[in-house]
């Protein structure tokens, strides 16, 4: 199966997990980033977090969105959606998971 290559992936996530960090508030504890890639290949872009149900993304958000649908597109590797979680540990700290859906 095709892939991006890891440290392109990994600096992917890394820049769409601090645009989404610093739109939090110190009160929340968790966070949801939802990207969904339509047959156009533009990415539909849904954040939550703790303490809103729904919030507006940046346009630096949307652009690095859009950056990890470039990726997956040139790789070739079927890309349909990427939901990540964040949340916020004991220490301060924040953790990021991330689940990715591919076609077919």
């Amino acid at each position: 199966m095709p892939s991006v290559d890891l440290d392109e992936q990994k600096a992917l996530d890394v820049a769409l997990g601090g645009l989404v960090l610093r739109e939090l508030s110190e009160d929340d504890g968790v966070a949801h980033l939802t990207i969904e890639i339509g047959r156009s290949g533009l990415p539909c872009v849904t954040v939550t977090s703790g303490t809103r149900p729904l919030m507006l993304p940046s346009d630096e958000l949307l652009e690095a969105a859009c950056r990890l649908a470039d990726a997956h597109e040139r790789a070739g590797t079927g890309l349909t959606g990427a939901a990540y979680r964040f949340e916020k540990q004991p220490s301060g700290r924040w953790s990021m998971a991330g689940d990715f859906t591919y076609a077919g």
